[in-house]
């Protein structure tokens, strides 16, 4: 993702993660993100399932297709973006997670972060973006319908009843 600036958020960066050198911080962040990781679980993550954000892919994509991005205010991570170009087919990506902490929900930093997703995703070729939102995220399914994106359906996920979500570019 190309250089994060907006006149709102001045502190707020955005970052490739890599395993070797984001490992610890990747956890401090899912560790204290708990509406989004550990209430889904039943325990705290391993350092096993930790490694699986930098290194799980979809059927037949390559680690090069994978994106995962820090969400920073100055040196803290404050949120998650992971999204797969080119999948399930060429010209669509699909959006794995898009997380911030909940201090920083409500604030309007979630509308400029995703333009920016948006924006990259058409720069990469993207044609269609997909997610999946659980259904008892209400605030969450309202966030992505105001971006335009529309059902598709309804599918029943380890977590519960999951909406797939689309938007063409």
């Amino acid at each position: 993702m190309k250089e994060f600036s907006h006149p709102t958020f001045p502190t707020i960066k955005i970052r490739l993660l890599t395993e070797k050198n984001d490992f610890t911080t990747l956890k401090k962040f899912l560790l204290e993100t708990k509406d989004y990781f550990t209430d889904y679980q039943d325990s705290e993550p391993t350092d096993e399932q930790i490694s699986t954000f930098f290194n799980q892919l979809p059927p037949k994509t390559a680690l090069y297709q994978k994106n995962v991005y820090g969400i920073f205010d100055q040196e803290t991570m404050i949120g998650l973006i992971d999204w797969v170009i080119d999948y399930p087919e060429e010209t669509q990506s699909i959006i794995g997670l898009f997380a911030l902490r909940a201090d920083y929900r409500g604030i309007g930093l979630a509308q400029p972060l995703y333009e920016a997703l948006e924006q990259m995703a058409k720069e990469t070729g993207s044609k269609l973006l997909v997610l999946g939102c659980l259904e008892d995220n209400t605030h969450a399914l309202n966030f992505w319908k105001k971006q335009q994106f529309t059902d598709v359906k309804l599918i029943e996920s380890a977590y519960g009843p999951e909406w797939v979500l689309k938007k063409e570019l």
